[in-house]
């Protein structure tokens, strides 16, 4: 079985620390907030151990971007070669293509 390698993007590695802060603020305990972000990572390991492409195809916010919802996150990404690069780890709730407007 085929297995991509993982990269995260600086904005990707950005956001799972945004992630932990809001957990640790939320709820007093970094403990919790680094178990999510952990089960967040391994989401993102599963993704890349898929031998082919999976989720939704967002190429109308970017060029061969695809997403996979995570509890109340979305997972933004593409396939680069045998590598599965993750993008950005956005709250579900947010203006999507509003953020990619921006960006």
């Amino acid at each position: 079985m085929k297995k991509h390698q993982l990269v995260y993007t600086i904005t990707a590695q950005h956001d799972l620390d945004a992630i932990f802060d809001y957990i640790v603020d939320e709820s007093g305990y970094a403990s919790k907030a680094d178990a999510f972000v952990l089960k967040l990572e391994k989401k993102c390991e599963e993704i890349a151990r898929v031998p082919f492409h999976i989720g939704k195809n967002r190429s109308n916010l970017r060029e061969d971007m695809r997403s996979l919802p995570f509890g109340n996150y979305v997972i933004f990404f593409r396939y680069i070669d045998d590598t599965v690069e993750i993008i950005n780890i956005l709250q579900g709730h947010r203006d999507i293509e509003g953020f990619y407007e921006k960006a």
